[in-house]
């Protein structure tokens, strides 16, 4: 993946029906979770979660992307300077490790969930 990959996180009835017909389009399996996957769909994340009686269909749907961290970091400032509340707030996984890692999610004025995030093994130096 690249830092500009796009993300896009569903919740599906059937995970395993879902990952069948993903992987019949030539999508690979990248991560599996046994309650949620990751995908790389054509150079982008796609990550489907199994719906639950807990956690029904559009509960968790969101989307974003994967930035430089230097982009992360400089967005996330950008926000907070301009009173823009985060559904979820900046966390970092991993700090100055190989596989650091940084996320946050925000939300629109029509609520959909945004969520940004870096990672340092994606970095291009």
């Amino acid at each position: 993946m690249n830092t500009h990959t796009f993300h896009l996180s569903l919740v599906v009835p059937d995970l395993r029906k879902a990952v069948e017909f993903y992987r019949l389009l030539g999508v690979e399996l990248t991560e599996d979770h046994n309650s949620w996957v990751g995908l790389d769909f054509f150079g982008h994340q796609l990550v489907l979660h199994q719906q639950t009686r807990t956690l029904p269909a559009v509960a968790i749907d969101h989307f974003g992307c994967f930035l430089s961290k230097s982009h992360w970091l400089e967005l996330a400032r950008k926000l907070r300077d301009n009173d823009i509340a985060f559904a979820l707030p900046p966390q970092l996984r991993q700090e100055n490790q190989p596989d650091e890692s940084g996320k946050f999610v925000v939300q629109d004025p029509a609520e959909n969930r945004i969520e940004l995030k870096y990672r340092s093994s994606n970095e291009s130096t």
